[in-house]
């Protein structure tokens, strides 16, 4: 009988031992994975302590430190201040590239009138920047009647010798190019485009041929035109603009293949 009660108690005893190691080792493993589950668990076995922790965890996992979004920012900052210049750049380079395009267009218009009359289209001795350039190149018809000059744009606009003068100074009396009746057009005519022209801003009503690229303060710049006395290309004629960008002027002008910095 004693012997029985002795191996009860033994087993107890290992029963006990059992269980305590298996609550420890459960323990133990909880930490391993880096919680401490103080409380009981739940029916899925997870505590409300190890949950909080597990959260924690990945928030502090997914989250940018103070030397990384710094860093971020940094090279943000670097990458601006290389594109933008280059940016600039780009569109002064474009810009003067149309400039020219347009300078060669013009050009070629005036040599054509030449072949077609004989001589360069006459310059306003007054003045290179308001010229009559534009009604030589594009054209008109003298109206006997009316003593006026029709212009091959639009012929219902009467131009009278008196408002050429008034516009133009003294010197400038009529057109070159333009035929002697209305039924007969000049012997030479070219169409431009609406954007290439601009009214005067004296509110004459007259026409000045311009460069439609814009200068740097927001205005269209005329064609400057000398036929009379050129300086830079004696035997021909003097054609150029000027376009003030990224705060340098750029000369554009038919004596030089690339822009001159004034």
């Amino acid at each position: 009988m004693s012997s029985k009660k002795s191996l009860n108690v033994l087993n107890c005893r290992d029963a006990l031992a059992h269980e305590m190691g298996a609550g420890a080792s459960r323990e133990a493993g909880t930490r391993v994975r880096g919680f401490s589950c103080a409380s009981r668990t739940d029916s899925s076995g997870n505590s409300g302590h190890c949950r909080k922790s597990q959260h924690a965890t990945a928030r502090a996992q997914s989250a940018f430190t103070l030397i990384e979004l710094l860093a971020v920012i940094g090279v943000i900052a670097l990458l601006a201040a290389l594109i933008v210049p280059l940016t600039a750049l780009a569109v002064k380079n474009m810009k003067l590239a149309k400039a020219g395009v347009e300078l060669r267009d013009v050009e070629t218009v005036i040599k054509n009138y030449k072949e077609t009359k004989g001589f360069y289209p006459p310059d306003n001795p007054n003045s290179i920047a308001t010229n009559q350039l534009f009604y030589e190149l594009n054209g008109s018809i003298f109206d006997a009647d009316a003593k006026a000059y029709r212009p091959m744009y639009d012929t219902n606009i009467a131009i009278t010798s008196a408002a050429i003068t008034t516009e133009f100074g003294v010197g400038v009396e009529g057109f070159v190019n333009s035929s002697q009746s209305l039924a007969e057009n000049p012997v030479y005519t070219h169409n431009f485009t609406q954007k290439q022209t601009i009214d005067e801003p004296n509110g004459s009503g007259f026409k000045l041929l311009v460069c439609t690229v814009h200068s740097a303060d927001g205005n269209l710049q005329t064609w400057h035109y000398n036929s009379t006395n050129p300086t830079n290309s004696p035997t021909s004629f003097d054609l150029w603009v000027d376009l003030v960008i990224r705060g340098k002027s750029n000369r554009i002008c038919n004596w030089s293949t690339k822009p001159i910095i004034l």
